[in-house]
């Protein structure tokens, strides 16, 4: 097997940035901070749910925003509710003779074919 020595390879930057990228980005958030400190807003909410940022992108009121929380979290407990508390308290146990009652009960067919389904089954004690 040949062995590769990764020293020996040219080493190059795959990565491209136009000139003044990150002096462009550090720029709009400057601003975007600059913007949201006089109206006690954070930069990300707009003014009103159809305020178009520059990016051409929409954001929605922080009121909305809020809302939207509230509903979420509301839901995430009822479901909770409804998922926990909705759960049996007790199950009740059955007894090998329950169980023996139970399958003789049964037709002669259908005992029959619960034999013959369980007869193979790994995780059945024969």
């Amino acid at each position: 097997m040949t062995e590769f020595n990764l020293d020996s390879l040219p080493k190059r930057m795959p990565y491209r940035m136009p000139e003044g990228t990150l002096e462009q980005i550090e720029r709009n958030v400057m601003l975007r901070i600059g913007e949201s400190k006089g109206d006690g807003r954070r930069p990300d909410v707009a003014a009103s749910p159809t305020a178009a940022t520059p990016g051409g992108a929409r954001t929605i009121s922080l009121r909305w925003r809020r809302w939207t929380e509230w509903a979420v979290s509301a839901a995430a407990a009822v479901a909770a509710v409804c998922v926990l508390g909705l759960r049996p308290t007790s199950v009740a146990s059955s007894t090998e003779a329950d169980v023996e009652a139970a399958f003789a009960n049964l037709c002669d067919d259908d005992q029959d074919f619960l034999i013959a389904l369980y007869q193979d089954d790994p995780f059945m004690d024969n």
